[in-house]
């Protein structure tokens, strides 16, 4: 499918090594901002360190509770996480936006089990607040991430990706949509998300100021 010299495409990481470090590089571009003060981790104590402090880190040899530090973020890592989530056997989905053959934007998400989603978010009472408002059923559509290079914003890619990606969970039957989001983001993004009819469900009350926003996805049409 192409718009304007944009294409889109489903994606299946075991299909196409080339387009899956594309793909992770476009992430790590997008993510920039998000990474920029956590250069490096210590896999012990979990304390992070950003580029600035590369002169100590450095001095102490890059070791860190007996241990070398790693890299909080990278391209290697990323791929091995797009292989163990984008599962299409998992009932994982994925679609790129594509340009002059490289990846310009991307949206994925996966079908999970509530109590497992509970569990792994740790939100206490999620389960409990979806059957509430939504109804009773264990699996529910949920959207892990969406982004588009700057150069290519405001052009109808992200919801293009999005409704092709909600199209794929309607054809698999599931009846709810939800996504973890934190308010320490741009405000456009929880703007984004209401203005297609999220509403937030659950908040957690926490440092980072996140909130699960959830919507019905029966009687949507793409």
């Amino acid at each position: 499918m192409s718009d304007g010299g944009i294409s889109y495409r489903w994606f299946n990481p075991r299909g196409d090594k080339v387009l899956v470090r594309n793909f992770a590089h476009c992430h790590e571009e997008i993510i920039r901002p998000e990474i920029a003060d956590k250069w490096k981790t210590c896999r012990v104590c979990n304390e992070s360190w950003s580029r600035k402090k590369e002169p100590f880190l450095e001095s102490i040899g890059f070791m860190h509770c007996g241990i070398p530090v790693v890299d909080v973020w990278s391209v290697d890592s990323f791929v091995t996480y797009i292989f163990d989530k984008i599962n299409p056997m998992t009932g994982a989905t994925c679609w790129l936006a594509c340009k002059d053959g490289q990846v310009i934007g991307y949206c994925w998400g996966f079908m999970e089990n509530l109590d497992n989603l509970e569990d792994r978010l740790d939100a206490p009472g999620l389960t409990r607040f979806i059957k509430r408002k939504f109804g009773d059923f264990e699996t529910v559509a949920f959207q892990d991430r969406i982004g588009v290079l700057e150069a290519y914003r405001k052009m109808g890619i992200a919801t293009a990706l999005f409704s092709r990606r909600l199209g794929n969970f309607i054809e698999s039957d599931m009846k709810v949509g939800i996504t973890l989001l934190s308010r320490k983001t741009a405000s456009f993004v929880l703007d984004w998300y209401k203005s297609r009819g999220y509403v937030p469900i659950y908040d957690f009350k926490d440092s980072n100021g996140n909130i699960i926003v959830a919507r019905s996805l029966e009687g949507l049409i793409f």
